[in-house]
């Protein structure tokens, strides 16, 4: 459903559902000691270090980005579980991005082939979850920038974990 047709019951429902979904997330992180999870409340997006999942230009998964990965999940799962049993959320997006050197068309795909390595590594933990799941990859777009409005390359190189409400 489009949210500009929604009644203001409607969307205060799915502002319910957004707060109580990412205040869980924020609680089972804390659990999990990952004070570094950080959570974007208005889009329900967590950023995750690229740096720690993957070598420079790769899209192998690192050993530290495997135990990164499984600690993450261990506290974003059962609450992304609960939110879509219980008809809060309906879909997962796992998106790539990178900085912006190198050509776009590589960016693309290098960024691609990072979210699906990631969305797969959580498919094949959580197999519950494999129909949830979209992959997107962005290539250079959403670069993050530093506090001069400069590139911060090392930050612009991500993926980013999101779910999406159930509108309807």
């Amino acid at each position: 459903a489009d949210v500009s047709s929604m009644s203001e019951q409607e969307l205060g429902e799915l502002k319910e559902n957004q707060t109580a979904v990412s205040s869980g997330l924020m609680g089972a992180f804390k659990e999990q000691g990952l004070d570094s999870a950080k959570i974007d409340e208005s889009t329900g997006t967590v950023q995750m270090d690229n740096n720690v999942l993957f070598a420079l230009d790769k899209s192998k998964l690192t050993d530290e980005g495997k135990a990164y990965l499984d600690q993450f999940l261990a506290a974003y799962v059962p609450v992304i579980s609960s939110a879509i049993e219980d008809g809060k959320v309906s879909t997962i997006v796992v998106e790539g991005y990178t900085d912006s050197a190198g050509d776009e068309v590589y960016n693309l795909k290098l960024s691609e082939e990072r979210a699906k390595t990631v969305a797969d590594y959580i498919k094949a933990g959580y197999p519950e979850l494999t129909n949830a799941i979209e992959v997107v990859g962005n290539g250079a777009n959403n670069l993050i920038l530093d506090g001069e409005g400069k590139e911060d390359a090392a930050a612009s190189r991500r993926v980013e974990v999101r779910y999406v409400l159930k509108t309807e």
